[in-house]
């Protein structure tokens, strides 16, 4: 496993997390821009998992902080620039996920469509009945298969709390099943 981080001193707050995880020998983390991932990790890998930021610099008020409006607004890296850095360092076959915003799906599955197929969409509901502000979305690269909606993860019950199975996938490592 091998992380891309911008900000260096995440990256060093990442190999000291991994240090004292006894995982300093199985992952690995890299300083540097995603745009430039095809360069920074070179050969193909089989799974991509991105986070990229979810609103435009017109939308919204950026956050004071630098690391965080970094984290939450795309400075001049649209959507399509993040799929194509992704799509870059998969193999044929390789697949990526992403996590964005419910109201950009579109644009995202547009700048998957004929580059990568088999696309499955796993909305993230807030609470039961209301309507996904995150989705996460998978495809494979080179394949043709449709796209598929998921029934999606509800975070929270009527009390604010965690759901017994986002607290399985938080707290015990459960997995995400991105395949039915």
């Amino acid at each position: 496993v091998t992380g891309l981080e911008r900000d260096p001193s995440l990256v060093a707050l990442a190999r000291e997390g991994a240090r004292q995880s006894g995982l300093d020998g199985r992952v690995a983390f890299v300083a540097g821009d995603a745009m430039d991932a095809a360069t920074l990790l070179p050969g193909e890998t089989d799974h991509v998992l991105v986070n990229p930021p979810y609103l435009d610099m017109t939308d919204g008020t950026a956050s004071p902080h630098r690391g965080r409006r970094a984290a939450g607004h795309a400075e001049g890296i649209a959507v399509e620039d993040w799929v194509d850095a992704a799509l870059s360092l998969l193999g044929r076959r390789g697949s990526v996920t992403l996590i964005h915003r419910a109201d950009r799906l579109d644009r995202l599955i547009a700048a998957l469509t004929g580059r990568a197929g088999e696309i499955a969409v796993f909305p993230l509901w807030p609470r039961a009945g209301v309507p996904a502000r995150r989705v996460l979305v998978q495809a494979r690269k080179g394949m043709r298969g449709g796209s598929r909606l998921l029934a999606g993860l509800v975070l929270h019950g009527g009390d604010g709390k965690y759901t017994g199975a986002a607290e399985a996938v938080l707290r015990d490592a459960a997995p995400l099943d991105l395949r039915n």
